[in-house]
């Protein structure tokens, strides 16, 4: 079994899907993984809880949880500023 580590995203919107995904074996049968996105209040500086969940043939399932941080790692750009004025 395996889940991806806690991650820390630049905050552009996106959301990480091409990533490592949640590895899970069965005894018995074959194992599905998914995931669902739980989106945290907060915005850009935010984040969001992604569960990972393992179901088998039998419709067995587990979950796990991976944290994922958005952080704003850019600084603002001035795009328009007044031009000199002599007094």
């Amino acid at each position: 079994t395996f889940v991806p580590e806690d991650l820390n995203i630049s905050c552009d919107g996106s959301t990480p899907t091409e990533q490592n995904p949640a590895e899970a074996e069965d005894a018995c049968s074959e194992v599905t993984v998914t995931f669902t996105d739980e989106i945290s209040a907060g915005g850009c500086a935010g984040g969001f809880t992604r569960v990972w969940i393992a179901t088998d043939g039998c419709g067995n399932f587990v979950t796990a949880e991976q944290q994922i941080t958005s952080s704003d790692q850019e600084d603002p750009v001035i795009t328009s500023f007044p031009e000199d004025v002599t007094v």
